[in-house]
């Protein structure tokens, strides 16, 4: 569910003389590539009394063998994508464990060392406790075309680009640690610059900010500071807090990097609360331009409507607008390190809100959204659906890794 792309693009009208935006692509389920497939999708939908009897909870349970042998594998890791929920084989490579609130569709994973990764695309409600089979074929490794650093002091330079493009400069991002940097290999290509970050064993990054430890399964990077793609299939585990201090601690961050989130504007869109959660919406021509004019307030569209704010979990809505949507939240004014970033970058000479030295300028948290195929798949949850459905500038672009929340991640747990 959490197969993450990210990148940067310059040489685009921007916020002041200079041409600038930042851009971030988040895959969430990779299922349909066109309207076509989203309309095919809601005609099979099961009822709205069929789901309300499975959405409470399902089991999930099954095998992981191997494929030349058929032997059961011990010990694989199977997780639905991007969220808190799995568990391991056993000795019989068996599994099963329950799946809370579940939304329509999730991706489910088989990983291992020495295997490759299966993903399973699944539907909660056609389960009906049936066992799920996944086969694993043995890993092959190859080197690729361009050569990987060999060298120890290139690659710990290479390590630390690695860690500046994936964790941005966020007050999160300085709070994750990589445990396991070993694993990595680079490479770089002299006449671009593109740095190419892989790795044949899961990458385990731990989150000190929100009390998560991130296992990114069949991890990878490509880009540089300019344009940046990265990804996987991400398995979160809460951390134990050693003092209620901390939890106290935990509890507050995630809330914090909830509020103001993507996802918290999803979620305020599918409940007709954009307003009462603090989100004003514009619609403008392109990427990276700020208005606050009336006239330019943006409509936007659900179908089929939400009736008297109760959201359907057995529906799956189509979310649209006109033109691009400049996002604003006004319950919190940007990072001063964001606004140190672009200033520093020489990508903003406007005037805003100033700090108390004078020096610099804040604005309210500003995103853009502009949809691949006019529109995107939102579910009573804010979830995405769709292959690409959704591209984000701004803000939620220089957000990353540090601020990524399981997609069962639920506020009534704080």
């Amino acid at each position: 569910m959490q197969s993450v792309s990210l990148w940067w693009m310059l040489d685009l009208p921007g916020l002041t003389n200079r041409s600038w935006v930042m851009t971030c692509r988040v895959q969430i389920i990779r299922r349909f590539s066109s309207l076509l497939c989203f309309s095919l999708m809601i005609l099979a939908m099961p009822s709205a009394d069929a789901w309300s009897q499975k959405a409470s909870s399902i089991v999930l349970r099954g095998t992981v063998v191997e494929n030349d042998s058929e032997e059961p594998i011990v010990g694989a890791h199977v997780f639905v994508s991007g969220t808190t929920v799995g568990g391991a084989t056993d000795r019989y490579g068996r599994f099963e464990f329950r799946y809370d609130n579940p939304p329509i569709e999730f991706d489910l994973v088989a990983s291992i060392i020495g295997f490759l990764v299966e993903v399973r695309s699944l539907e909660a409600a056609a389960l009906s406790g049936s066992d799920i089979e996944f086969v694993l074929s043995p890993r092959v490794y190859e080197l690729g075309g361009v050569v990987v650093t060999s060298n120890n002091r290139e690659w710990q330079q290479n390590l630390e680009r690695f860690k500046k493009l994936i964790f941005s400069s966020t007050e999160n991002g300085r709070e994750c640690k990589i445990l396991n940097p070993e694993i990595l290999d680079f490479a770089r290509e002299p006449e671009t610059d593109v740095l190419t970050a892989t790795a044949s064993e899961p990458l385990k990054v731990e989150n000190g900010a929100l009390g998560y430890r991130i296992t990114i399964h069949e991890p990878h990077l490509r880009g540089t500071e300019t344009g940046l793609i990265w990804g996987g299939e991400m398995q979160f585990e809460e951390l134990t807090p050693q003092s209620n201090r901390q939890r106290r601690r935990w509890s507050s961050a995630r809330r914090l990097t909830y509020e103001g989130s993507a996802k918290h504007f999803f979620n305020a869109v599918v409940s007709d609360k954009l307003f009462e959660s603090g989100y004003s919406v514009f619609s403008v021509e392109r990427p990276g331009l700020i208005t606050n004019k009336r006239t330019n307030r943006a409509e936007i569209i659900l179908n089929p409507p939400v009736i008297e704010n109760e959201a359907d979990p057995s529906v799956l809505r189509f979310f649209s607008f006109e033109g691009v949507l400049m996002v604003r939240y006004n319950r919190e004014m940007e990072s001063k390190r964001y606004a140190d970033y672009v200033l520093s970058m020489g990508l903003r000479e406007r005037t805003g809100m100033a700090f108390s030295d004078g020096s610099r300028t804040r604005m309210y948290q500003i995103s853009w959204l502009e949809p691949h195929a006019g529109a995107a798949m939102i579910d009573h949850r804010g979830i995405e659906y769709g292959d690409v459905s959704m591209e984000r500038f701004g803000y939620w672009s220089w957000e990353r890794l540090g601020e990524m929340l399981p997609a069962d991640f639920d506020t009534d747990d704080l």
